[in-house]
């Protein structure tokens, strides 16, 4: 006991020395994973000067003498700032997870090969002929900047971490990446069950409540901004005969696949929500058209955006980008500036199956047994033995049932339009923002079959325009959307889709502004059998911006960043005058 103090003196100091020591040896170790922003490369793919200056913020501007030179330096910074959140996206995106993060994502990965992303993205590119050659030229280009990056080093901390590499960047990982951005906008793949486990133990009337159908007491929509009175509102799909086509428990379908969901949250934010508004010149204090744009994006560090200004000959945006895309979702330059906001039209539909008894390999579809495609996959997991994954792909698609913990009704499909309908994606994104005209810019918009986006607009010639864009499934008059269909007899089946041109949008309206803010689109029938359905959000912040807007008769941009950090709230107003009274 005695002894004790004398050790504690000939210990401690030495302790003191080598936790110091590892102090600072850590610290010199995580700053040389730290990649070099200043000073000259020469590099070979590189063929004209190319500078990147890193403003106060750290955003890349970068000016190149050509698209190649210019892409492959935009590469090259996003790898610097963003390579291991562009691997953690594009091994979710192909199910790939689990090979480097361990068995606990082994969940994740079943999820996102049975969604088939990595299949349509495959589909996609092999069919390059059809895809804009420029497009694809400078995708390759930002590759290689990617590729460049990580051939030379430093790499991220985190792969010294987990013990592995990164494989070289393809087009494949963009555009399957693409695949999840288009999932995580289709909300009846998360509703929808829930919707049919109540409807099968709520009167219509609570149903009502619980999934309240804005077209009802929700009326200020994208092109009737003032609200469209009751009585004149139109037939809304709330009031269709709509009954539980299969009366099956999906309570585990539910709880599994919502677990799914929280898990791939945390790796991979959503893409959720927004607002944008458009404002006329003769709206402005200037004289020139004005946006604004708040996407409403999963918190998240490093951010969702990543955020940069291009410019070479014949080319310049300071814009938005998804990492692991090289052409900007919204931008501006000194010619026109775009925004985007979720349409929320419901694009995905689920099927309950119904397969044979005697022969797993048969499925039911419109009263008659036929064989289903299936497909065998090889599932690598860190530490442990290969496991191999079966998809079971019906008429209407993906059995996403087939994995889920806990689930023991019927098989359940998902049908979806990306799947079901050519998505040239990159060509639209490519497209955008070399258009020079209002018109090219319609036309680029046009082709996206999916996700549903709201693309506002505007330019230097004083337009403005807002086109909801995404093909939109034309479904029988019994069918709501929000249930799990019956997959086995016909009768819940798409009847076809609606041509772009009856989509809703506007150019030019007489009133100067045009918002959105994920509310319905338009009370005036679209479809053969009525309005437009999906899953749209209460217009609230639609309403509270027109409101703002119609204080005065011009803007500017100050007070434009005043509306965008408003926070009255309508139905907060109400809840708490509800509270008040009880």
């Amino acid at each position: 006991m005695k002894q004790r103090p004398l050790v504690l003196k000939v210990f401690l100091p030495i302790l003191i020395i080598l936790s110091a020591g590892g102090f600072w040896a850590g610290k010199q170790f995580i700053h040389s994973r730290l990649p070099g922003i200043e000073g000259t490369l020469t590099v070979p793919h590189v063929a004209s000067e190319t500078r990147i200056i890193r403003d106060r913020w750290g955003v890349p501007h970068i000016k190149a003498g050509s698209g190649d030179d210019a892409y492959f330096a935009l590469g090259f910074t996003a790898a610097q700032d963003r390579l291991f959140q562009m691997e953690l996206q594009r091994r979710l995106a192909r199910g790939e997870l689990a090979e480097i993060l361990g068995p606990a994502l082994l969940d994740v990965d079943k999820k996102f090969r049975t969604l088939m992303l990595r299949h349509r993205a495959e589909e996609y590119l092999a069919r390059a002929d059809r895809i804009n050659p420029d497009a694809l030229k400078f995708l390759d280009a930002f590759l290689n900047g990617i590729n460049f990056f990580i051939s030379r080093g430093p790499l991220p901390l985190e792969y010294t971490l987990l013990g592995t590499a990164p494989r070289p960047f393809t087009r494949l990982d963009v555009i399957s990446m693409m695949g999840y951005v288009a999932y995580s906008f289709a909300d009846g793949i998360k509703r929808d069950a829930l919707y049919t486990i109540l409807a099968a133990r709520l009167s219509q009337a609570d149903l009502d409540r619980i999934f309240p159908d804005y077209t009802k007491t929700n009326r200020v929509t994208v092109m009737q901004p003032q609200g469209v009175p009751p009585e004149q509102a139109s037939s809304e799909p709330g009031t269709r005969d709509t009954t539980v086509a299969v009366p099956d428990d999906f309570t585990g379908f539910l709880a599994s696949y919502q677990a799914l969901l929280d898990k791939t949250a945390a790796l991979c934010p959503p893409f959720t929500g927004s607002n944008s508004w458009v404002l006329a010149p003769e709206r402005s204090t200037n004289g020139h058209a004005l946006l604004a744009n708040d996407p409403h994006i999963g918190i998240a560090n490093p951010g969702v955006w990543y955020e940069a200004h291009v410019k070479y000959p014949g080319y310049e945006n300071y814009g938005y980008h998804l990492p692991l895309l090289p052409f900007p979702m919204l931008a501006h330059n000194t010619t026109k500036a775009w925004a985007i906001t979720m349409f929320e039209n419901d694009d995905l539909d689920l099927y309950a199956e119904t397969f044979h008894p005697a022969d797993p390999s048969l499925v039911q579809f419109k009263g008659k047994w036929v064989r289903i495609n299936t497909i065998e996959e090889t599932i690598r997991i860190k530490g442990e033995d290969d496991i191999t994954h079966i998809i079971r792909v019906t008429p209407h698609g993906p059995v996403i049932s087939d994995f889920l913990k806990g689930y023991t009704g019927p098989p359940v499909s998902v049908s979806w339009v990306y799947h079901k309908l050519d998505n040239p994606i990159l060509d639209v994104v490519y497209d955008v923002g070399r258009a020079n005209t209002m018109a090219a810019f319609r036309s680029a918009v046009s082709r996206l079959a999916a996700p549903g986006l709201n693309f506002s607009y505007i330019d230097h010639s004083g337009n403005i325009g807002w086109w909801a864009a995404g093909r939109l499934p034309i479904r029988p008059a019994h069918v709501s959307g929000k249930m799990i269909h019956d997959g086995s007899s016909g009768r819940d089946e798409y009847i076809g889709y609606l041509p772009f041109d009856r989509n809703p949008q506007m150019e030019n309206p007489e009133n100067g502004m045009i918002i959105t803010a994920n509310n319905l689109s338009t009370m005036t029938p679209i479809y053969p059998i009525g309005i437009l359905t999906g899953y749209f959000r209460p217009d609230d912040r639609a309403a509270r911006i027109y409101e703002l807007l119609a204080e005065r008769d011009k803007w500017d941009m100050a007070g434009l960043k005043k509306i965008q950090t408003d926070t009255r709230l309508f139905s907060g107003l109400v809840m708490t005058r509800a509270i008040l009274d009880t």
